[in-house]
């Protein structure tokens, strides 16, 4: 059994059950100096990062249990690729090898052909997963990212969008980031897009489109962090409501 992610709007606890989405996380405005870390749920940390160009935040997990909102704490997502560098060893090992394979392509139109060649690898996403706590923000295309939560406590994710670029672009990320905890998602640098040697072959738009798709996979990341400090998710504890898009153990 396994959490689906499909629709992740907000936690909801009783005795016995609750429910977790995306509304919950509001954005952060304030800025955040670098490498700060701030303790989240328990022992774990998360390093906090400037950049100079895109923030990546989700901000306040807010709980409600019993009927009373619990305040989390504020976590931050952001890189600054010059002082903040990430290399291909730091990278979970799925991605790693992604990364690697580009790599190994010299030239840029070759590198965009082959985004589009795994665009169209991405399996099918199921038409009752698109719905909009899936849907990436900010994004030219529309794109729609959901994930599973595997009983070893692993995540993997399905994704789709009306463009064979951007389907490519999320493909790479379904790809290199399914497998992984989820903690290894939210400390992810957003700045290893520059070890594909794609980030100038793109416009600036699906530069952008690419942050937003990692920032809500980050929020999902967390939300699953977050229900597993609170509820201790295992195999037998959970079941999938997909018909309304929800996940919930009980």
């Amino acid at each position: 059994m396994f959490v689906q992610s499909s629709s992740l709007n907000s936690i909801r606890t009783t005795s016995r059950s609750y429910a977790i989405t995306t509304t919950q996380v509001s954005s952060c405005s304030s800025a955040r100096p670098a490498n700060k870390k701030v303790r989240f749920f328990g022992p774990s940390t998360i390093s906090l990062q400037s950049h100079q160009s895109h923030s990546f935040t989700s901000c306040y997990l807010n709980i409600a249990s019993h009927s009373t909102l619990v305040s989390r704490p504020q976590i931050c997502f952001a890189s600054n690729s010059k002082h903040n560098a990430v290399s291909t060893q730091d990278l979970p090992i799925n991605l790693r090898k992604l990364v690697q394979a580009f790599q190994f392509v010299p030239d840029p139109k070759a590198r965009y052909k082959q985004l589009l060649f795994i665009a169209g690898k991405l399996p099918k996403m199921a038409d009752h997963l698109k719905v909009p706590a899936n849907k990436v923000e900010g994004c030219v295309s529309q794109v729609w990212l959901s994930l599973e939560v595997k009983a070893d406590g692993l995540i993997y994710w399905v994704a789709d969008s009306d463009s064979q670029l951007t389907k490519g672009l999320a493909a790479l990320l379904v790809q290199g980031l399914s497998g992984c905890r989820p903690e290894e998602v939210v400390a992810l640098n957003p700045s290893f897009i520059e070890l594909l040697g794609l980030k100038q072959s793109l416009t600036p738009s699906r530069n952008n489109g690419f942050f937003n798709m990692l920032r809500l996979m980050q929020r999902k990341a967390a939300m699953v962090i977050a229900a597993n400090r609170e509820g201790e998710v295992t195999e037998k504890r959970v079941e999938a409501k997909t018909a309304n898009g929800e996940a919930r153990v009980i």
